[in-house]
């Protein structure tokens, strides 16, 4: 488990002002667990691993749009003061099952599968905004999200290796 505490400012050249940083999370909380079991008592059947991981951040700072304004009869976008606004928690909980068998002379040669689960409690992790102005002179913000579940199955083989 970890956790961490960080504050990340920037100031642009030749001001005096500081603003957070794009990339500012003040709390970030990681939880991973994995249990394996012994490769001689096991069945084929029977997973080698399983893992679950559990991710929380603090929202980071973005420049909200305030308004639209018309300058030589083209529109712009008015933005408010650099990264005053932050967006919500992210949170993601994910889990993995793998199976592992070593064979061959001397046990040289590995092969691994597994089952993996990501972000299983659906949650809607902010990703990107968009924001368009019309030919009216409004606004829209597109927000765009994290997939909310994703089911992956992968293999892996090697050859000549040290476990």
């Amino acid at each position: 488990m970890s956790y961490a505490l960080a504050k990340s400012d920037r100031q642009r050249n030749l001001q005096d002002k500081v603003y957070p940083y794009y990339f500012d999370q003040r709390h970030t909380i990681n939880a991973f667990v994995i249990y394996s079991v012994k490769e001689k008592k096991r069945k084929w059947f029977v997973p080698s691993s399983y893992s679950i991981q559990f991710r929380f951040t603090t929202g980071s700072p973005y420049t909200p749009i305030t308004g639209v304004d018309a300058i030589a009869g083209k529109y712009q976008l008015v933005t408010g003061a650099i990264n005053s606004a932050i967006n919500p928690n992210y949170n993601t909980l994910s889990a993995k099952i793998q199976w592992q068998r070593v064979f061959g002379k001397r046990n040289r040669h590995l092969l691994q599968y597994y089952l993996d689960l990501w972000n299983i409690t659906s949650q809607k992790n902010i990703i990107n905004r968009v924001y368009n102005v019309n030919s009216t002179g409004t606004f829209a913000v597109k927000t765009g999200y994290s997939v909310p579940f994703v089911f992956n199955i992968g293999f892996k083989m090697c050859f000549n290796t040290q476990h």
